[in-house]
């Protein structure tokens, strides 16, 4: 049997109306300005200041976690940078939210999964759960991911209405945002 290597990474970077959550790990650390929660000795900001996972070996699951408020217009904007070709058996998931820390627990949630594919048709796609149940959403554009350096920002929005959209730029540039799809659930709002 194959060792499975898959990283799930619970991280938040929220815009929302009234409210803000923005994380830079500027400041070096994840531990305050916002407190981060989750399996803290798998990851560190790096001279860069960016969050870095050190997740090894086998069926790694690093993640960590912030509060935010439930509202029902949401914005979540994000850079992911992956060092590996991602496949069905290794993959990383950026959860926007989810009702428990312990997401093999979690009943709600929703979550953008980075591969999950074989060969070189990797999506980045956005997965709902809804009562322990999962389903995509939103279904990206295959072969979006492949290569063993992966670089792309993510923007998710969610308005009053429950639309979401998923959006993704893979040049880095904030100005060539490629539109992966949109949908409609009204049923899991976070």
């Amino acid at each position: 049997m194959a060792k499975m290597k898959t990283f799930l990474f619970l991280f938040l970077y929220l815009i929302k109306v009234n409210a803000q959550v923005r994380e830079t790990f500027d400041d070096g650390n994840f531990f305050a300005n916002p407190t981060w929660l989750g399996t803290d000795s798998l990851f560190k900001v790096n001279a860069a200041k960016q969050l870095q996972s050190e997740g090894k070996g086998s069926l790694t699951i690093a993640n960590l976690a912030t509060s935010i408020e439930s509202a029902v217009a949401l914005e979540w904007e994000f850079w992911m940078r992956i060092n590996f070709n991602p496949s069905s058996q290794n993959n990383c998931r950026f959860y926007l939210y989810a009702d428990s820390l312990n997401l093999s627990r979690s009943i709600n949630a929703a979550y953008i999964q980075f591969g999950g594919s074989t060969g070189n048709t990797d999506s980045i796609s956005l997965y709902v759960v809804k009562n322990g149940s999962t389903q995509v959403l939103i279904r990206g554009r295959p072969s979006t991911l492949g290569k063993t350096q992966n670089q792309v920002k993510v923007k998710v929005i969610k308005t009053e209405k429950h639309q979401w959209q998923l959006e993704t730029d893979t040049s880095l540039t904030q100005q060539n945002w490629i539109r992966e799809g949109t949908a409609f659930d009204s049923s899991n709002a976070a």
